[in-house]
């Protein structure tokens, strides 16, 4: 007890000698005519004179060329576009709570933006305040931060550009918001004739066979670049992955080449949207019948003894069919895909002739515990999906 004693009153000592300091920090806080300075820690959007980077925004812009080192997998990419950042210029020209103002699915990533951050922390302690009725005054510092990416000259240029009120817009408008939508600078049938004599089909032996429609969405910035480019097919089907990749390449040859939409008489971020043939190659077609009669049938890969050994062990007999001491016939049928696993499960006797009783359904449940046990059947010496009948003796 003494010692927990002891160290109570030490603790109280402590916490005297802090409050006393602080309280002398504070008194020594005058404006001269021993009044105590009021500091006024608001961060103001409106002041004014501008906060400003000492040297001016062209000494700030060259150190940020000169500092910025692209992410190696961005520049292999060839990405590039306008990030949004954000910070408060302090009271003695440092620079604080800095972060990227745009939202996650509208950033260009590949840690470009935390390039970005990190850059523009090395400036911090080299910025005036803003003033406001002639004090100096923490405010925001906002500005677009424009990546133009050379990676097939070997080079990166950076451009940062002070953010005026129409990029503060982020928003990105679908085709139908705005008043003019977004259009490719030399027009559209100069659009689709670069489209026509750039785009080269990748190598497939059987040739490529058109099945459709698609279409390419993408984002058209405020400086004519284009980013987010994004395939959206029809019907359910897959684009092919080269063919993808080749659509992409032919529609970046087209960037910072547009006119941006309008909306309200200002330039806005918008969605625009092309037109494609959809192709997949015959190399990869892959054949989705489901075939009643092959030259091989599927089969259990542990034997037809095996299967039928673990339908007798797995199989449930219902409460109520026990009871009402149900028996007879089962037929089932169900599909065996490429990859050995079964799908849709079910009888094919009429409704009227069923067991019921919830005894399909269980024996259902008996059958699916082989899925991916199966060996798929073949038709001309490709494996293919099929049919698989089933006839099961209930006796109870």
């Amino acid at each position: 007890m003494p010692v927990k004693k002891y160290y109570l009153e030490l603790l109280k000592s402590a916490l005297s000698i802090f409050l006393i300091f602080t309280s002398m920090c504070i008194k020594a806080q005058t404006n001269g005519s021993g009044g105590i300075i009021q500091i006024d820690y608001s961060i103001y959007e409106t002041v004014d004179v501008k906060a400003t980077y000492v040297g001016g925004l062209e000494k700030f812009s060259q150190f940020v060329n000169d500092s910025f080192i692209m992410p190696l997998l961005a520049k292999q990419l060839g990405i590039s576009g306008i990030l949004y950042t954000q910070f408060v210029v302090e009271i003695d020209g440092s620079i604080s709570n800095l972060k990227v103002i745009a939202p996650k699915d509208k950033q260009l990533g590949y840690v470009i933006e935390l390039e970005c951050m990190r850059v523009i922390k090395l400036t911090s302690g080299n910025w005036k305040p803003a003033m406001r009725a002639g004090k100096d005054v923490r405010t925001f510092w906002r500005f677009p931060f424009e990546v133009i990416n050379l990676s097939k000259q070997d080079s990166t240029q950076i451009d940062v550009k002070v953010l005026d009120e129409n990029m503060l817009d982020t928003t990105i408008y679908s085709y139908s918001k705005v008043d003019e939508e977004a259009d490719y600078s030399f027009g559209q049938d100069s659009f689709n004739l670069l489209l026509n004599d750039n785009f080269n089909f990748p190598n497939c032996k059987e040739g490529w066979q058109n099945i459709g429609m698609m279409y390419f969405d993408f984002v058209v910035e405020i400086d004519g670049s284009i980013n987010s480019l994004k395939p959206i097919v029809l019907n359910g089907s897959i684009i092919d992955s080269s063919l993808n990749e080749e659509y992409q390449r032919v529609l970046n040859l087209t960037n910072r080449k547009w006119k941006p939409a309008i909306k309200n008489n200002k330039e806005v971020r918008s969605y625009f949207r092309q037109i494609f043939f959809q192709y997949r190659c015959k190399d990869n077609v892959i054949d989705t019948t489901i075939y009643y009669e092959v030259d091989k049938d599927a089969d259990y890969k542990y034997g037809q003894d095996s299967f039928f050994a673990k339908l007798d062990r797995s199989f449930r007999m219902p409460k109520e069919a026990k009871e009402a001491n149900v028996s007879g016939r089962l037929i089932m049928i169900f599909t065996i895909e490429l990859d050995g696993s079964i799908i849709n499960i079910h009888s094919i006797a009429p409704k009227e002739k069923q067991l019921g009783y919830g005894i399909e359904e269980e024996f259902a449940k008996a059958i699916l515990l082989t899925n991916g046990d199966w060996i798929p059947a073949t038709k001309k010496g490709k494996e293919v999906r099929s049919y698989w009948f089933l006839k099961y003796l209930v006796e109870n």
